[in-house]
């Protein structure tokens, strides 16, 4: 008995049904995995912009620090550092 009297498709039709199913759902599989990867690189776009603005505000510290301990402090006694209540 063949596949046409028994009601089912050929063989052949068969295994194009099922590559046409599998192809689909590894493009459902690749888009979804694009979707990721999108959405990482703008969360790493924006950890990048965010190191950027840290990087400036730290070398701004830094800067004002150095002008700071650059200035001639003059030495004070133990004497002058007690809290005022000795």
């Amino acid at each position: 008995m063949d596949d046409h009297a028994s009601g089912k498709p050929p063989a052949h039709e068969q295994r194009l049904a099922e590559l046409t199913r599998r192809v689909i759902d590894l493009e459902s599989h690749f888009l979804h995995l694009q979707r990721i990867v999108d959405d990482l690189h703008e969360g790493l776009l924006r950890s990048e912009k965010r190191a950027d603005a840290l990087a400036r505000q730290l070398a701004a510290l830094s800067g004002r620090f150095d002008t700071a301990s650059e200035r001639e402090v003059e030495p004070r006694s133990l004497e002058e550092e007690k809290p005022p209540h000795y």
